[in-house]
């Protein structure tokens, strides 16, 4: 079954089309990307489920953490959404990375 999927926008009007949709499970794993505001120690990647923790500078120099890998699923990703709020991290993106 295919799934009407927006492909473009011409004239101020969007075209659809029926194209498969790609796997967007709540209960896939997928690749994530999330940057938070401020520096965690790379010793942090046990607590938030293994993801790999790499510090980083923003254009303004405002220190950023980029955590990236694998989430089991939509459940793991909320449940490391709340431990950075937990830890009062600035969540400045969430992004699903595909590879």
């Amino acid at each position: 079954m295919g799934y009407v999927i927006p492909t473009c926008i011409v004239g101020g009007e969007v075209m659809m089309t029926d194209s498969p949709a790609p796997d967007l499970s709540v209960h896939s794993p997928a690749d994530y990307e999330i940057v938070v505001h401020g520096t965690l120690d790379r010793s942090w990647s046990d607590e938030l489920w293994g993801l790999d923790v790499k510090l980083q500078q923003r254009p303004d120099g405002a220190p950023t953490t980029v955590l990236a890998g694998r989430v089991e699923d939509q459940a793991a990703l909320a449940g490391i959404l709340s431990h950075l709020s937990v830890l009062r991290m600035t969540i400045l993106s969430v992004k699903r990375i595909e590879v």
